[in-house]
């Protein structure tokens, strides 16, 4: 069954032949069928003709008929109001339309929906007003649910400056202002159109395997119940993070901080909210007929946009990548199918020859190489794209990796129970600080060929280091003696972000010169510290003078260098920080950190001011992928020991 497919683009708007969904409301006696943005409807009065609301306005036909009523049959699209607004490109759908719909009958069943008619439960009951339909008040009971809501103020704040905008739940507050109905949600999500698959995997990498129909709740805290599976602690985590509850609150998520409802040089309402203690009449209406809050963004909005924003989640509250190894993630997918690249050639014209490849960025995992110093290319390759901890079982296709547990503890901090981090170092994705030191002390043990390693004797050594950026992670590690001889860094551990600011900070450098340096010495340690070129400085950007040989390095180390075979290191600086067209003075001090790599690598000749041209990775796409083969292969000329770390 197709889903996720974006609005065709013959859809122009949502008066377009093939639109499916319903409309954004019009003024009252606007009939157009290309609107602009002055004709649509800001408030409920506004789309019903009434020049002056009190706290006592009702329009009885508005209440009973809804979007249905002959009042608003100018917009409506069909005959019937579906309860979903289909969104442009892979936006998905959303409940949210203003003013809601006011249908809803005591006593109804949201979970539970009419198969002819989406805005009724299976008894007949209207569901329509998405307030009701989706949201609760906190209930009495644990395992009761709350009544549906009603009030406009304990959904969106009014508080002077902040009026309109959604409120966060409060958990562990008083009052818990809202909880949303997930069940209800769950089922609407699986109404109509589909616009999220059944299940999602890639590149062993298991995200959900069900949409399941109910999260077992307790509908008084709003914290979900201890019995919840890890499908079910997904969703609920994702519900959240769509509609701005539970941890994650409306700053920075989906773009949502606004506090107002202009956006470049059009307005649509000045936010107002009624409490619904201040409503007056018998009946009293469903809402103040000119409340208008400060609309969502992406906030509301449940498909392929929002889910991918799920997946890669950078908010005031959780930073975590879990994209698959083999997902297209500019620009890691690049750099991947270049290194890939380069392992083919590496496997066909090398074959005699020895690499290891080594991940690194500050997560601690990734201490240890992704594959040891061998003839592996294929598994190097592999381990490009899947799961480190399935290196040697890949063959069983049923092995998946969820990138997050649901072993957590509940709390109003953590309404799921969910830890999000189950994919550092392991999942093979762009995610944590920038850290060289860390792979470039792999490099050092992957050379030896003392105790557990497996390195060759009197080999050519050649360490390719490839960055995106400029170092801005401390290091722990200890260099100490390997039984049967030579020398190992032991306790490999990001020491933390460098000094504010951390890019470019020589506490991030010079550790990593240091340890190139290291690498390249002779096997006395003899070689003296070399003079260097002192650093740029300028504005965001720690001050740099000359580089200073690290402390953690003792004198008289021994590397691996000889006389008749100098050890090398060799950089490429990848990506958009390089590129022709960025000024930012991180770009200079990233490629003056590389050149020093370089001198101190034996691979530049003193004096130089830059790494060699073919080195920087830049352009289009296929340019990136084919300037990285073309590197690599110039500096592959002639039987090697190479350690790849990128």
């Amino acid at each position: 069954t197709p889903v996720c497919t974006p609005t065709p683009a013959t859809w122009t708007s949502q008066y377009t032949n093939g639109y499916a969904g319903d409309r954004w409301p019009l003024k009252f006696g606007v009939t157009t069928t290309s609107p602009g943005v002055t004709d649509y409807a800001k408030t409920a009065a506004e789309m019903l003709g009434i020049a002056s609301v009190t706290p006592a306005t009702r329009l009885v036909l508005w209440e009973t008929d809804g979007y249905d009523s002959t009042l608003v049959s100018s917009f409506r699209n069909g005959t019937a109001f579906n309860g979903y607004v289909m969104g442009p490109g892979y936006f998905g759908k959303t409940y949210y339309v203003w003013p809601p719909d006011p249908r809803y009958t005591a006593g109804a069943d949201p979970t539970n929906i009419n198969p002819s008619n989406p805005i009724q439960d299976a008894t007949g009951k209207y569901i329509a007003d998405w307030r009701k339909r989706f949201f609760l008040y906190p209930s009495t009971t644990a395992g009761t649910k709350g009544a549906p809501m009603d009030d406009n103020s304990r959904l969106f704040d009014t508080t002077t400056g902040n009026v309109g905008v959604r409120r966060p739940q409060n958990l562990g507050g008083s009052p818990v202002y809202y909880v949303p109905n997930y069940d209800a949600i769950l089922k609407w999500i699986k109404n109509g159109p589909q616009t999220l698959p059944p299940s999602l995997r890639a590149g062993r990498v298991l995200y959900y395997d069900a949409i399941p129909n109910a999260i077992p709740m307790n509908w008084q805290t709003g914290l979900i119940a201890s019995a919840a599976t890890t499908n079910e602690r997904f969703w609920k985590e994702y519900i959240d993070f769509v509609i701005g509850a539970g941890r994650h609150n409306r700053f920075k998520t989906l773009n949502g901080d606004s506090t107002n409802n202009t956006w470049g040089s059009n307005t649509f309402g000045t936010p107002k909210i009624t409490p619904l203690a201040s409503l007056t009449g018998t009946p009293k209406p469903y809402m103040a007929y000119d409340d208008v809050p400060v609309h969502p963004k992406a906030h509301g909005w449940f498909g392929p946009l929002t889910m991918l924003g799920f997946l890669s989640l950078n908010s005031d509250n959780l930073d975590y990548n879990w994209f698959a190894g083999t997902t297209y993630e500019a620009h890691t997918w690049q750099l991947k199918a270049g290194i890939r690249g380069a392992l083919d050639d590496i496997k066909k014209n090398h074959p005699n020859d020895l690499a290891s490849l080594n991940h690194w960025s500050s997560h601690d995992g990734y201490n240890v190489p992704r594959v040891a110093m061998s003839k592996s290319f294929d598994l190097m390759s592999n381990a490009l794209f899947y799961p480190f901890s399935f290196n040697s079982t890949l063959g069983t296709a049923s092995n998946e990796k969820r990138p997050y547990k649901n072993n957590a503890t509940i709390s109003t901090g953590n309404p799921c129970g969910f830890d999000p981090q189950n994919y550092a170092s392991d999942i093979p994705c762009g995610d944590g600080g920038t850290n060289p030191s860390m792979g470039l002390m792999l490099c050092y043990n992957q050379f030896n060929w003392t105790g557990t390693y497996t390195g060759r004797k009197g080999a050519t050594k050649i360490v390719i280091l490839e960055t995106d950026g400029v170092a801005n992670q401390l290091i722990n590690g200890t260099l100490g003696n390997i039984t049967g001889g030579g020398k190992q860094w032991t306790g490999i551990s990001n020491g933390g972000s460098a000094p504010s600011p951390a890019n470019g900070n020589p506490a991030a450098l010079d550790p990593a010169l240091t340890i190139a340096w290291l690498i390249c010495q002779d096997a006395t340690g003899s070689h003296p510290w070399p003079t260097l070129p002192s650093y740029t400085n300028g504005t965001g950007l720690a001050t740099a003078g000359v580089p200073a040989k690290w402390s953690g390095v003792p004198n008289a180390s021994p590397g691996y260098s000889t006389v008749r075979n100098p050890a090398r290191v060799h950089t490429l600086a990848f990506g958009q920080l390089f590129e022709s067209s960025t000024t930012s003075i991180q770009k200079t001090r990233a490629l003056e950190f590389l050149r020093n790599i370089e001198l101190v690598g034996q691979t530049l000749p003193p004096g130089s001011t830059s790494i060699e041209s073919y080195k920087i990775i830049t352009g289009t796409y296929t340019e990136r992928i084919a300037k990285i083969k073309e590197a690599m292969e110039r500096i592959m000329q002639g039987g090697v020991q190479v350690a790849l770390i990128e």
